[in-house]
């Protein structure tokens, strides 16, 4: 396993928990999440194997016993293929096992806090997750982004009332109090990971994703935190990163 690897699978602690699952995947555990798989990642040498797999697929049809409502599209995972010289051929060797070549994504690790601007009469607005004041808005957000069900949010919510760090909502505003973008970070330590974060629709394309990441790095160094990752599909907004990791994604109907 790489240095960079190791330093992402910690900074997942302030999620949950790290679990090795067996064949060369781990992932992180929620507490109190119903689906119990976070994004599976393959963490040894090489390219899964047919019986690698196996093991893989051996654990999701223990879970989904439990009638967890997230799995219809399990079993999943990511290949780390930052270092591999032609990352799209993997692809074919997991078609005969049936295994469908989902897309990319990048984890970002970042170790220091990048400059920025925010636009003329913007502001940031940080809180703790349940604010009585800033929580409604962010569910405004989180369901014309995400589309999330009742019963999605409600687990949602609890998982962060059970994860071992502290999460924060931090938003972009406009003077007349319009939310632009949002998002969250959850913090353990001096570790932070980014994650949920969302712009609203009429102010997409206008840079504001990056101003979020930086608003949020922001943030949260102010608490502490001196690392960060976050989770993108777009190259573009890595930043100036310490190092990233290249994953592709796969996933198996049943």
């Amino acid at each position: 396993m790489s240095k960079t690897l190791k330093k992402v699978l910690f900074h997942y602690s302030a999620l949950g928990e790290r679990v090795n699952l067996g064949g060369g995947f781990n992932f992180y555990r929620c507490p109190g999440w119903l689906n119990s798989v976070m994004t599976p990642i393959f963490h040894s040498s090489g390219i899964p194997s047919a019986n690698d797999l196996k093991h893989l697929e051996h654990y999701f049809a223990r879970i989904k016993t439990r009638k967890t409502p997230y799995d219809c599209s399990m079993p999943y995972f990511c290949v780390d293929v930052t270092h591999h010289p032609k990352p799209k051929s993997i692809a074919s060797r997991f078609t005969p096992l049936g295994y469908t070549y989902l897309g990319n994504k990048f984890i970002c690790l970042h170790d220091h806090l990048d400059s920025f601007e925010l636009p003329k009469g913007t502001r940031i607005v940080l809180s703790e997750y349940f604010d009585r004041h800033t929580y409604p808005l962010m569910q405004e957000q989180f369901q014309e982004s995400f589309q999330q069900t009742p019963l999605f949010r409600r687990e949602f919510d609890r998982m962060i009332k059970l994860a071992p760090g502290n999460t924060y909502s931090v938003l972009l505003q406009s003077g007349k109090n319009q939310v632009l973008a949002s998002g969250l970070f959850t913090l353990k330590g001096r570790h932070c990971a980014l994650w949920s974060g969302s712009v609203s629709k009429k102010y997409r394309g206008n840079g504001y994703s990056r101003l979020s990441i930086e608003a949020r790095k922001l943030m949260s160094a102010g608490l502490g935190a001196e690392s960060w990752i976050f989770f993108t599909h777009n190259p573009l907004m890595s930043g100036h990163y310490h190092s990233r990791l290249e994953y592709h994604i796969f996933n198996k109907a049943v």
